[in-house]
């Protein structure tokens, strides 16, 4: 592995903005756009599919605690690339890398007040302010802060943040041997962004308005129905109502190939009906209903304490309490099959997360020299508490409609079924007469305001009105403890020139139950109720008492790491690193516990008057179900996923550290993911499962997932090689190249797609074909970016600096599904270059110095899709930042 470092000029001056801009300029490396809109998960499940040398990256650090969600670059001083696995220095991670921001610290020089102000194309505006301040040499402080208020390029589109994060560093002794830090960040940002593009066929636009006998007749429809509807009248309500997967479903049948996919091109822009029946393509068009949005709200406190009590060691110790918490508004615009109207709230609902961190780390450094041999022996640990929960809206089902023009009328809210009257005439303020007309003139019911939304003939409506935010109908909340220790060792010999890096880390969690509160706080059962049914029945306070169960555990997983290099000369050296990492999963195959089995089999004894029968058999008692239960392997523990890593690479540092290097040539690979299996959790596989025969509709069992079941087999392979060099043969010029070639990254084995799957139908053998014989998605196989400036130091411009940056990144699958058949013809992310570039000039006004900035992003106006989903780049894009110092 090696290390990238973005400085925070550099993140200046190429205005990243996030997380994808970032990536942009990494090798080996690809973002993604949705990002930002995303729910957050955990280090076990990663938000996003940005990739690292073709692994998704699953750990996201702020000076060092892991975050989950997105952040601001207001506070950075740089961010450090850790290419390749770095799992015993930052504990369970993915082969392909880690990401860690590190924040601006007080520094005992003086170093100028900052104040900078941007405005941009898009009524851009933003201001920050970076205040140092030294109190002799034993304290210091640094107050770092911001606010934006920004709009985009598509219609509704906004981004509001606020961040302050004051720092103290003190340093109470003069040999300077202790230093306390104490640090406060605070972060919030409210925003709506695009979250997607147009990937929809022209064929099922013309299959609504034309359908062909062949694939009306592949739908099974082929003469006038009992309601005199025609076969066309009959497929247009197929279509309409069920929606695109079923017409590519129905294409495949009419033209007798599998294997069609249902998307076929991409397209930044949205499209329908004018009311003259032009095709409109709107620039602007936002995939996100006006209504939807994003809140992420960030509180962390850290304390350090750094000391060396003498020359060999070295201690450190941080304590840090972080509250991050994320809440939102969902619902996406999703074209109708008449080309003219969208479904203005798919998927509407309101989603939280809050995670509470606790967090302790204390490292000791040894160095010792004997013999010629200088030795650096790390050790550490980590405690860290965690309770992470979240909360699910209502939904479409709960959808509210009072605020809907139409609400007071009866005939848009027809026998008052949407909202009721007794309601309205004490609580709506929509007038009686007020509704909404289609094109045709007809009127629209409350519910068709938004699934019949037409972009001409109506304002576009607000989804956030149909739910309730921050309606907590369900928390669930996991608490668990996580218990690290790890060493690493480096030994220098041969004078210097040979070094020896290895080590281990042991990570421990232990799962404290399932936290599940249904309509709090009327309802609330602690984690132990599946041991207390009598007093908290299932039923009542709706909690699964296996699957709460399930979540007390206690796994493990370790990492292990080695290294050597070798100084052939003082500007070259070659190094050959072995990694391996580990992903907890936690589980055994049938995913339940198996302290609980006793309850679930006595209820289906009870239920079936003290027999039942399971797979042929009959069962009497719970000793025979628990011997069967077992006999399945379904209490069998699956194993951690593991990676590996093997690298080989030369370090350079020419000409006076004018031209630095690294060339490094990998192999990685991820195993035994774990995987749902579908078939085997059905009813047909399982008879616990699902089942409405073998408990009574008062059983929590009842009708519902009692084993989970999972398995491992899962292989991937990342084969590739990379290039990062920085260039400054003057003062005045600097410049980044990154270079990256992966010509493998595809899927080695997986136990559900097998020869036996590959065989079972001629749909899975199109879906073995393409999982196989792929590549992994959203992973180029070239990769490149650079970015060069120039400073003028002298004559008539001096002061005057030109920048100029170069992005290309390869073709990539976006999906391996057959949806998106890559190997016939379907949508896949079109390779790209983006061209950007700067110009800057530094100049004083009353004695103070001023530097004004105007950056042009997409400078060609291209379209780009450089994140892994349908969401496309901005267009064309300017901003101007002038920087006040003094």
């Amino acid at each position: 592995m090696y290390l990238q470092v973005l400085s925070s000029d550099f993140i200046q001056d190429t205005n990243m903005q996030n997380l994808t801009d970032l990536l942009k300029y990494t090798a080996a490396s690809s973002g993604d756009n949705n990002f930002v809109s995303d729910r957050p998960t955990n280090s076990s499940t990663p938000t996003g599919v940005f990739t690292l040398r073709g692994f998704t990256v699953n750990t996201i650090e702020r000076d060092g605690t892991f975050t989950y969600q997105d952040f601001n670059l207001d506070n950075v001083d740089h961010v450090e690339i850790v290419q390749g696995p770095a799992a015993i220095f930052y504990g369970a991670g993915y082969p392909g890398g880690v990401i860690n921001i590190v924040t601006k610290q007080p520094q005992f020089g003086r170093i100028p007040t900052t104040l900078n102000f941007t405005f941009g194309q898009n009524a851009e505006r933003k201001g920050v302010f970076d205040i140092n301040q030294a109190f002799g040499d034993k304290a210091a402080m640094r107050v770092v802060g911001g606010w934006e208020n920004g709009y985009g390029q598509r219609y509704f589109e906004t981004d509001k943040n606020i961040d302050f994060s004051p720092v103290i560093a003190l340093v109470p002794f003069k040999s300077g041997r202790l230093k306390i830090t104490v640090e406060e960040q605070y972060y919030n940002n409210t925003s709506m962004y695009n979250n997607g593009g147009w990937f929809y066929n022209n064929g099922w636009f013309l299959a609504y308005s034309n359908p062909s006998t062949s694939i009306m007749a592949a739908a099974g429809i082929t003469t006038t129905n009992s309601a005199g509807l025609s076969p066309t009248q009959q497929y247009q309500n197929r279509i309409f109502e069920l929606g695109y997967g079923t017409w590519g479903t129905d294409n495949q049948n009419a033209k007798g190939d599998v294997s069609l996919p249902s998307y076929t091109s991409l397209s930044p822009y949205g499209y329908y009906n004018d009311l003259s029946g032009n095709r409109i393509r709107d620039p602007k068009f936002n995939f996100h209903n006006r209504g939807a949005s994003i809140n992420n709200d960030d509180n962390t406190f850290s304390a350090t304490v750094a000391a060396s009590p003498t020359d060999w060691l070295d201690l450190h110790y941080i304590y840090t309490k972080a509250a991050n918490s994320f809440n939102d508004v969902e619902a996406n615009n999703y074209p109708n099959a008449d080309g003219t109207t969208y479904y203005a709230d798919q998927g509407v609902t309101t989603a939280g997360y809050h995670n509470s961190i606790y967090n302790h780390q204390g490292d000791a450094v040894i160095k010792t020299d004997k013999w010629g041999i200088h030795n650096k022996l790390f050790g550490g640990f980590v405690y860290q508490h965690n309770l992470i929960q979240y909360y699910a809206g209502p939904g479409q089902a709960g959808a509210w409609y009072g605020s809907t023009p139409g609400a007071n009328n009866s005939i848009a809210n027809p026998g008052f079924t949407f909202v009721p009257q007794n309601f309205l005439q004490s609580n709506s303020y929509v007038p009686t007469a007020q509704v909404l007309y289609s094109r045709a003139g007809q009127v629209l019911n409350v519910s068709q305001v938004y699934t019949m939304w037409d972009p001409a003939a109506n304002r576009q409506p607000d989804s956030a009105s149909l739910v309730p935010t921050r309606t907590q109908n369900q928390i669930d909340g996991y608490p668990l403890q996580e218990n690290d220790w790890y060493w690493a060792d480096q030994i220098n010999a041969m004078h210097d020139k040979l070094h020896f890096l290895y080590g281990y880390r042991n990570t421990e969690v232990r799962n404290a139950g399932q936290a599940l509160t249904n309509n709090f706080p009327y309802f609330s059962p602690p984690v132990y109720a599946f041991d207390e049914q009598s007093q908290f029945p299932p039923g009542i306070f709706n909690f699964g008492p296996s699957y709460q169960l399930t979540n007390f555990n206690k796994i493990k997983g370790s990492a292990f790491q080695w290294g050597i290099s070798y100084d052939f000369t003082k500007e070259v050296t070659g190094y050959f690193t072995y990694s391996s990492t580990f992903k907890l999963n936690g589980t055994v195959a049938g995913g339940y516990y198996d302290a609980d089995l006793g309850n679930l089999l006595n209820a289906a004894l009870t239920n079936g008057g003290g027999s039942f029968v399971y797979k042929g058999t009959t069962v009497t008692s719970v000793a025979q179900g628990t011997a069967m239960v077992h006999a399945t392997g379904a209490n069998n523990p699956v194993g951690n996923e593991t990676g590996r890593n093997y690298e080989v690479g030369v370090k350079t540092s020419l000409w006076d550290g004018k031209v630095n290097a690294t060339l490094a040539i990998f192999r990685g690979t991820r195993n035994n993911l774990l995987l749902d299996n579908a078939q085997a959790q059905a009813n047909s596989a399982e008879p616990f499962n699902y089942s409405t025969t073998l408990f009574a509709p008062t059983s929590a069992y009842y009708n519902t997932r009692n084993f989970r079941w999972r398995q491992t087999g899962q292989l991937t392979l990342i084969n590739g090689g990379e290039l990062t060099a920085t260039l400054a043969p003057t003062r005045n010029f600097q410049s980044v190249v990154n270079l990256s070639y992966l010509p493998v990254a595809r899927n080695e084995s997986n136990p559900l797609y097998n020869a036996t799957y590959q065989a079972s139908s001629a749909a899975a053998a199109v879906f073995y074909n393409i999982y196989y014989n792929t590549r992994i998605p959203n992973v180029p196989d070239i990769n490149f970016s650079t970015f060069n400036k120039y400073t003028f130091t002298s004559g008539p411009v001096r002061g005057l600096s030109i920048g100029a940056g170069a992005i290309y990144t390869a073709e990539r699958v976006l999906s391996q599904s057959t949806a998106w058949n890559p190997l016939n013809g379907g949508a896949m992310l079109p390779a790209f270059w983006e061209f950007n570039g700067s110009v800057g000039y530094s100049y004083d006004i009353l004695g103070y110095k001023l530097n004004t900035q105007v950056g042009l992003y997409n400078i060609t106006n291209a379209t780009i899709f450089s994140g892994g989903t349908q969401t496309p780049d901005p267009r064309f894009n300017w901003i101007v930042t002038t920087t006040l110092s003094f």
